[in-house]
């Protein structure tokens, strides 16, 4: 018995020795897979941070069809915007810091999600560009409505479905809207603006302007329209290199446009042209951006195109997805 207390006191005294050789070795093996994993970890996240840093928006509410997509590259900003199905322009902006790179695009994503963003598939985007050059079904997923097709109403008729709209779907907003421009008014914009479509005049003598009847978007009354024209009339940049659609003025802004429908608070809005480049016609839209000045490009042909692209899309008052959601947050 003493023999193996003996035995195991000695085997006891050589244990630790293997021990401090063993589990050392252990430790540098174990450390290699934990480094490794450390790393791999690293690279994961940096390949989701590099994800993470390419936000692509898309907006297709009423006659929106555009997109947005913004990057961030170290200390570099990049933008691209246009007409979903089209390459669109791209732009750059540079900044000191990385971080303050990523803060410029984080509140550009912010800006474009208010005014009606969302995110989107780049990938889908261009499978449907490709499905868009192929004969269509006659499937479609506009609402249908008692109101003239194809932009060939008069205003009289879309604002009167406009408010059948409102009646059915937003009580609030009809019994919001203003009355008629006065004549004062309206004589105010034929002289500022000599070409203005008759259109315009007929929507000012029913209603004018209109908040928040169109969902996002509002029209503005001739107080607004004037003061906003009067602060952008003479915006110009002579070192942007423009590259807007066939039928468009070379210009930040031109005289001729008047802001005429707005939706996302910063500014951008809707411009009714009335003084288009060759191939344009007077009273298209355009969309107009100021921090997107070198590509306006054109939304619809006419104010009654846009009246209708909104009553067709579920555009007036509240859209599709929230007519009954008459929920009050409690759940």
């Amino acid at each position: 018995t003493g023999a193996q207390k003996s035995s195991g006191a000695a085997g006891a005294k050589r244990k630790p020795a293997k021990s401090d050789e063993g589990p050392a070795k252990g430790a540098a093996k174990k450390a290699k897979p934990a480094s490794a994993s450390k790393k791999s970890k690293s690279a994961k996240e940096e390949a989701a941070g590099d994800a993470q840093a390419v936000v692509y928006l898309e907006c297709q509410e009423g006659n929106a069809c555009k997109f947005y997509e913004i990057s961030v590259d170290g200390t570099t900003v990049n933008m691209r915007h246009g007409r979903i199905g089209c390459p669109g322009v791209t732009t750059s902006k540079s900044f000191p810091s990385e971080d303050k790179a990523r803060a410029f695009a984080a509140k550009q994503e912010a800006q474009k999600i208010k005014g009606g963003y969302s995110a989107a598939d780049p990938d889908a985007a261009v499978a449907a560009e490709k499905k868009a050059a192929k004969p269509q079904s006659k499937k479609s997923s506009k609402v249908k409505g008692n109101w003239p097709k194809n932009g060939k109403g008069t205003i009289a008729q879309y604002w009167a479905a406009v408010e059948s709209e409102l009646a059915r779907r937003a009580p609030d907003d009809l019994e919001s809207l203003p009355p008629p421009a006065t004549e004062e008014e309206i004589a105010l914009v034929r002289k500022t603006f000599p070409k203005v479509p008759e259109d315009v005049i007929e929507s000012l003598r029913i209603h004018n302007g209109a908040y928040g009847a169109f969902h996002r978007d509002s029209l503005y009354d001739v107080k607004l329209l004037m003061r906003e024209w009067g602060w952008k009339k003479d915006w110009r940049d002579d070192t942007i290199k423009f590259t807007h659609c066939p039928g468009v003025q070379n210009a930040w802004f031109h005289k001729g446009w008047i802001p005429f429908i707005y939706g996302d608070g910063t500014g951008d809005c809707l411009v009714i042209d009335t003084a288009p480049a060759n191939g344009g016609v007077c009273g298209q839209i355009l969309d107009w951006g100021h921090e997107e000045p070198e590509n306006h490009f054109v939304v619809c042909k006419s104010l009654r195109e846009w009246f209708q692209g909104m009553l067709d899309s579920g555009a007036v008052g509240k859209p599709d997805d929230e007519d009954t959601d008459d929920s009050d947050g409690s759940d």
